[in-house]
């Protein structure tokens, strides 16, 4: 019983510890930019030794793309728990719109270095069909294609396809104009325009 709760202790500790470096890291990222902030600033920041960092996570690139991971998860769990109901549209833009206002809670620095990490390392996970929300996507298409109210010139999987790609070019666009404009009312907006090109 007490090595349960010793356990259970240890694991909240570690939680906090964890926690508090990725948010020294996030504010630091987003005030001072990437490559302007060290693992040694987010240590003293977070009132941590470096070897903590290390414990938690290898790198700063590591950091950034476990708090994306972190992010994914709390979408899903917002996705899962909260059906929008409504009209095919009116679902899909909303799992859009969650996956925004995640997105800008972490900030435009932190976004932009996901994208680049995309880019330059080996670690694919914006592309992986496994993610909640593609799953989510799909089995929207299918029902709404199955009532006749989307084109069957493509399969679900090729619209949720076209549907993330367009969702990262306004991610990109708001990324490079340095997140100057309000995130989620564009990407509301531009993909309810897109979901169009694939109604009957």
């Amino acid at each position: 019983m007490n090595n349960t709760k010793n356990i259970t202790k240890r694991q909240q500790q570690a939680a906090e510890s964890r926690k508090r470096i990725f948010d020294s890291a996030m504010k630091l990222i987003n005030n001072k930019g990437f490559e302007n902030v060290s693992i040694s600033d987010i240590c003293k920041s977070a009132k941590c030794s470096v070897g903590t960092f290390y414990h938690y996570f290898p790198s700063k690139d590591d950091l950034i793309m476990s708090a994306y991971k972190d992010a994914d998860r709390e979408e899903a769990e917002i996705i899962e728990q909260n059906s929008c109901g409504g009209d095919f549209r009116e679902q899909i833009l909303y799992i859009f719109k969650v996956q925004s206002e995640i997105a800008c809670k972490m900030g435009v620095e932190f976004m932009t270095q996901i994208y680049k990490n995309q880019i330059t390392i080996e670690n694919h996970f914006l592309f992986d069909k496994d993610r909640t929300m593609p799953n989510h996507l799909c089995a929207i298409i299918e029902k709404t294609q199955a009532d006749g109210l989307l084109t069957t010139e493509y399969s679900a999987d090729s619209i949720v396809n076209e549907l993330q790609k367009f969702s990262r070019g306004i991610f990109y666009d708001w990324c490079a104009h340095k997140g100057s404009y309000n995130h989620t009312e564009s990407m509301i907006k531009s993909m309810n325009i897109f979901i169009t090109a694939f109604c009957k």
